[in-house]
């Protein structure tokens, strides 16, 4: 199948370097050139304090093999990681509705001075898109997926221990988009899954969110928020495996580190993240885009964050598995300023964060930077 699937990625390469325009046939017979390019090639060089610098190269056409489908392949390569998607989309093969999607990827993670382990990650998952009207969709998914942990130091947490090894998981599910209603920007969603793993363990996983933006003052003032929260429900007496618990960070709680707070056993030396089954996260953000002026390329704002993970299903760790983990829950908080920069070589986002409310043993990241640049 990946044979197949590179093989066609050369073969629409081809056909876009090749055919710069499309035509489209109208009444009449007339026939219009169609300006928008088949297919693009691009690269991005980024940087954020999360994964440090990073590669990207993708490859996208809106006319896959001449028909109107979407095609995307993506790669992201940074020290720790390397992260690879292809994306496809067909909004005719079943008529108007439902919309065909299919996606691939594969995930690969490094161990490091935190998380001590490597792990692989590849699957697939065709999905349905039913359009219900406005703004709102119901999208039904099913994902076939196989992960992998190994490279664990020796030293690490039983509860990581366990998952050592080979897992396929086979998961139905499904996902409702419903736009608010009212002024601004607002959507809100939930997302349900239900799967089974080849360690003879089946999972229930809950999502949900919703998000508003609005503007005030003829715009010279932005007010968002963001609150997200999930749960993982085991069946039986079964334990969640490091692959299916939640972990969040800065793109949750800014001024924590990835993985730097909720769960950790500190009986080990790297004081090992565990992530939790359920967490719960609000980010709200005041920009002020015209502060400098109109014409000005910075935007700044302030910002507050606050939110928890907790729960495991065993709470029996250390590197020999007998010595107990705190999993309660426990509030995080944090404040701070933030500025985004249009500057002639990309987009560059800082922000400033104090954790207000945190634990003695979190990993707190006071800086977060991020720079893209798309060519």
């Amino acid at each position: 199948m990946m044979k197949f699937l590179f093989t066609s990625l050369g073969t629409a390469f081809l056909a876009a370097s090749t055919v710069l325009f499309a035509q489209e046939e109208i009444e009449g017979n007339d026939v219009v050139l169609d300006d928008r390019p088949i297919a693009q090639v691009g690269a991005r060089l980024a940087y954020n304090s999360q994964r440090g610098p990073i590669l990207g190269l993708s490859y996208a056409s809106r006319k896959f093999f001449g028909r109107d489908a979407f095609f995307r392949f993506s790669a992201d390569i940074s020290e720790h990681d390397k992260l690879f998607g292809i994306n496809f989309r067909n909004d005719e093969i079943f008529g108007r509705s439902p919309k065909f999607g299919l996606r691939l990827y594969h995930n690969e993670t490094r161990a490091t001075s935190s998380f001590g382990f490597d792990t692989a990650r590849i699957g697939i998952e065709p999905r349905l898109t039913w359009a219900l009207g406005g703004n709102t969709s119901l999208t039904g998914r099913v994902l076939f997926s196989r992960d992998r942990v190994s490279n664990v130091d020796a030293t690490n947490s039983a509860l990581i221990m366990a998952d050592i090894g080979t897992r396929m998981r086979t998961s139905i599910g499904a996902r409702l988009n419903y736009g608010l209603p009212g002024e601004g920007k607002g959507q809100a969603y939930i997302s349900a899954d239900v799967a089974k793993t080849s360690r003879d363990t089946n999972y229930f996983k809950l999502l949900a969110g919703v998000s508003k933006q609005r503007e005030l003052n003829n715009g010279s003032i932005i007010v968002s928020g963001k609150l997200s929260g999930g749960m993982l429900q085991m069946a039986g007496d079964a334990s969640s495996s490091i692959g299916d618990r939640f972990f969040l960070g800065q793109g949750s709680i800014r001024g924590f580190g990835f993985g730097g707070f909720g769960p950790r056993d500190l009986n080990t030396a790297n004081n090992s993240p565990l992530g939790g089954n359920s967490f719960v996260a609000l980010r709200t953000d005041i920009q002020m885009p015209y502060l400098f002026g109109e014409e000005a390329t910075a935007v700044p704002g302030v910002f507050m964050d606050l939110g928890s993970i907790w729960d495991l299903n065993s709470v029996v760790g250390g590197p020999n598995g007998t010595q107990i983990v705190d999993d309660s829950l426990n509030l995080r908080a944090s404040f701070g300023i933030s500025i985004q920069l249009n500057t002639a070589v990309g987009p560059i986002s800082v922000s400033l964060a104090h954790a207000a409310k945190k634990e003695r043993n979190d990993q707190t990241q006071i800086l977060m930077l991020s720079y893209n640049r798309s060519f």
